[in-house]
């Protein structure tokens, strides 16, 4: 222990022991680890704090990305509907194209029927005229 003594003086003076340094160093290691286990914790505390940060940012740049990957996504979408109506477009307009040149194809059917029966109508009546010709006047055919 720490004692006191009085001196002569009067004035408080330390003796320091065995025994007492024995306490006083004690004390000092049992602090100094203290202190040592305290900067070791704080340290672990900002290790973990750093990785904690660094993945947030991870987390931060993975969102970017997903949020990206949602616009291309979206925008592929878009386009793929925008496809569709075109070939639904294209499939209309064939579909009507083949509908006009089926109609045209009967429509000239029609008109070369009626051509030969109006050739074959006028082949009779020039033949007609060609045999009143004959008959009635010196008229003969040429070739």
């Amino acid at each position: 222990m720490i004692a006191v003594k009085p001196n002569a003086d009067n004035q408080p003076s330390v003796t320091l022991t065995l025994e007492s340094m024995g306490v006083l160093l004690g004390i000092l290691v049992s602090v100094s680890m203290l202190l040592t286990g305290v900067v070791q914790v704080i340290t672990k505390f900002n290790s973990i704090d750093e990785k904690i940060r660094d993945l947030k940012e991870a987390n931060t740049a993975n969102d970017k990305a997903i949020n990206e990957v949602k616009s291309v996504s979206l925008q592929l979408i878009q386009i793929d509907k925008k496809l569709d109506l075109h070939l639904q477009n294209y499939e209309s307009r064939n579909d009507m194209l083949a509908l006009i040149i089926g109609q045209m194809k009967e429509v000239d059917e029609h008109n070369r029927e009626r051509w030969k029966e109006e050739i074959a109508k006028t082949n009779a009546e020039v033949k007609q005229l060609e045999n009143y010709l004959q008959q009635s006047t010196s008229f003969r055919v040429r070739e």
